[in-house]
C-alpha cells in the first residue's frame, strides 16, 4: 500500500509526515521491546532440550526487553514525538500566515491595509 506524502491535511487537521512520524513514535518502540521479547523466547525455545536451566534466565531476558521498550517508549520517543508534531504544527501556522500575507502583496492590497495584517498575525 503506497502512503501518500503530498502536504495535504488529513482529517486529523496536519500533514500526513507529521500523522506518520506521530503514529510512528507511538508504535514503533513498544514493537521494538516485543521483538526482542521474541527474539528472547525463541532463543528459549530453541535451547529447551538441551539447557532447561537457562528457561528461567531467557524468560526474563524477553520480559526485560518488553519492560525497556515500553519505558523508552512512553517516557522518550512519544513524548518527543509529541514535541516535534507540535512545533512542526506550529511552524506550519507561520508558514501559512506568511504565504497569506504574499498572496495579499501579489494582489496589490494597499500598504496600509498589509501593515495591519502583519501587526495583527504577530499578535
Amino acid at each position: 500500500m503506497a502512503t501518500d506524502l503530498s502536504l495535504e491535511p488529513t482529517p486529523r487537521g496536519s500533514t500526513p509526515r507529521a500523522f506518520l512520524k506521530s503514529t510512528l513514535a507511538h508504535s514503533d518502540p513498544p514493537a521494538l521491546g516485543m521483538m526482542g521479547t521474541v527474539i528472547s523466547m525463541v532463543a528459549m525455545f530453541e535451547g529447551l532440550q538441551t539447557q532447561k536451566d537457562q528457561v528461567g534466565l531467557r524468560l526474563s531476558v524477553a520480559m526485560t526487553a518488553t519492560f525497556v521498550g515500553l519505558l523508552l517508549a512512553n517516557t522518550i520517543i512519544a513524548p518527543l514525538g509529541d514535541r516535534l508534531a507540535a512545533r512542526q504544527s506550529a511552524k506550519k501556522k507561520e508558514l501559512d500566515a506568511l504565504f497569506e500575507i504574499l498572496v495579499f502583496i501579489n494582489s496589490g492590497e494597499p500598504l496600509s491595509f498589509l501593515r495591519e495584517e502583519v501587526k495583527s498575525r504577530a499578535a
